[in-house]
């Protein structure tokens, strides 16, 4: 998109736009979403032609006059920061949120291992147990369950020596991942760790001061 249209796209967002972060039911997931409402109807009518989306018509009693509101989420919404971002004068930080959430869908977010990791980057150092002893903690039924956590990023080990039972599991993040467990509906880990998940609540609680000081 030329540089023109971007600034434009960012004029029309800074003065009647919305950047805007919605908690999906159950309070776990976070959708970015952009939105415009203007009284005619050319402005949204670009827009979503430009990033997709959908238009609604709103009828208000007078003396407010009817608008048409456009909207899009997930990538749509995406796009719009990323055309938008370099010329914002106002609504830059908003936008940088909605990328910063849109960032946190790499998939090293969604393994424990990568948590634990960036709280505890001595865990290394730290005491190691066996895998039947990370089994008996973390309450899996077998041993292969614990080496399938460890593949799949759930649990981070030293590497193994092939026959034999070597102490390369740090025991606190079994004791973590034991505690997650116990609190946790039916006993599974969730699929989401509690780390992304209290990020991406951070960025909606930024999003919503955002929009309540106009910054």
């Amino acid at each position: 998109m030329d540089e023109v249209t971007g600034a434009y796209v960012a004029g029309v967002m800074d003065c009647d736009g919305s950047f805007m972060i919605v908690s999906r039911p159950g309070g776990r997931r976070f959708e970015p979403r952009a939105s415009l409402s203007q009284v005619t109807p050319q402005v949204p009518e670009f827009m979503k032609e430009t990033f997709g989306g959908d238009i609604q018509y709103q009828e208000l009693r007078p003396p407010k006059r009817n608008r048409y509101m456009w909207r899009v989420s997930c990538a749509g919404a995406i796009k719009v920061c990323e055309v938008s971002l370099p010329y914002l004068l106002i609504k830059k930080a908003r936008a940088e949120a909605l990328l910063e959430l849109w960032g946190l869908r790499d998939a090293k977010y969604r393994t424990y291992a990568y948590w634990y990791g960036a709280d505890h980057p001595d865990w290394k150092s730290g005491q190691l147990i066996t895998t039947r002893e990370a089994q008996a903690i973390i309450g899996y039924n077998n041993f292969y369950s614990v080496k399938q956590a460890i593949k799949t990023g759930v649990l981070l080990a030293l590497p193994g020596i092939p026959g034999k039972s070597v102490a390369r599991i740090p025991k606190e993040m079994a004791l973590w991942l034991a505690s997650i467990r116990d609190q946790a509906p039916g006993g599974e880990l969730p699929i989401i760790p509690p780390g992304l998940v209290d990020l991406r609540r951070e960025l909606w609680k930024r999003m919503k001061l955002f929009n309540k000081v106009g910054c």
